[in-house]
């Protein structure tokens, strides 16, 4: 899990690595919730999509009774089922989805971040909703 220190967490960005976390990670989840970050973003890119959705109700319900913003971490299909109205994306993950989809993004989220490295990746993430 990796926190952006600031002096008050109101700011901070948490994106999650389970892997990394000693100890059981909802409980450590709960903790780093409670401290009201900006945003969760729930990463865990290597969980088969059931997985994700199990771990991603658990990890909205606790952001929703803390009124913490939740990202769904590229999975458009299981943010939506789960009215989850947040998705974070990658570049690769946006150039690959079809022109409707693309156009869809701003229908379906409320709100849409994107990992940038370069300005190209800025481009592409506003013409696509960021």
């Amino acid at each position: 899990m990796i926190i952006f220190m600031c002096k008050s967490y109101e700011h901070a960005i948490v994106i999650t690595n389970r892997i990394l976390v000693q100890g059981d990670f909802l409980e450590q989840m709960e903790k780093v919730i409670a401290l009201h970050p900006h945003a969760v973003i729930l990463r865990e890119k290597d969980l088969p999509d059931e997985e994700y959705k199990m771990l991603a109700e658990k990890v909205l319900d606790m952001c929703r009774e803390e009124d913490v913003n939740c990202f769904l971490h590229s999975r458009i299909t299981i943010a939506k089922s789960l009215g989850c109205g947040r998705i974070h994306l990658s570049i690769p993950v946006i150039e690959e989805m079809k022109e409707e989809e693309q156009r869809n993004l701003r229908k379906d989220f409320q709100e849409i971040s994107v990992s940038c490295h370069s300005m190209e990746d800025m481009k592409t993430a506003v013409k696509n909703g960021a």
